[in-house]
């Protein structure tokens, strides 16, 4: 397969040629991958680090993305909110306002 061919239709393409179909970065799609942004297209993981993407998905997420005259694209799910850690709690102050004494 050249270098420039786009695979058929029902083969899953790895990055690099999802990228190249889309016009985008790999880069930006490894991103979105990564932090699981819920704006990039979806893509199958089909071991550790073998990543695929099928020319359907891409071709119904673009077709999502269609703005009208002055709009913007249509949103998608709103994404997961970010996991946080308890708060700490803070040590009261010393009653000197949290200045060292000095040693005279």
């Amino acid at each position: 397969m050249a270098s420039a061919e786009i695979p058929h239709t029902s083969q899953p393409m790895p990055s690099p040629d999802a990228a190249r179909y889309l016009n985008v970065s790999d880069s930006w799609l490894r991103q979105t991958r990564m932090a699981g942004r819920a704006d990039g297209p979806p893509y199958r993981r089909l071991g550790t680090r073998m990543i695929r993407y099928l020319r359907v998905d891409l071709d119904r997420w673009l077709e999502q993305r269609v703005c009208s005259p002055g709009g913007r694209p249509q949103p998608g799910p709103a994404p997961a909110p970010a996991p946080t850690k308890p708060k700490r709690r803070r040590k009261p102050m010393a009653r000197n306002g949290g200045r060292r004494r000095s040693a005279r």
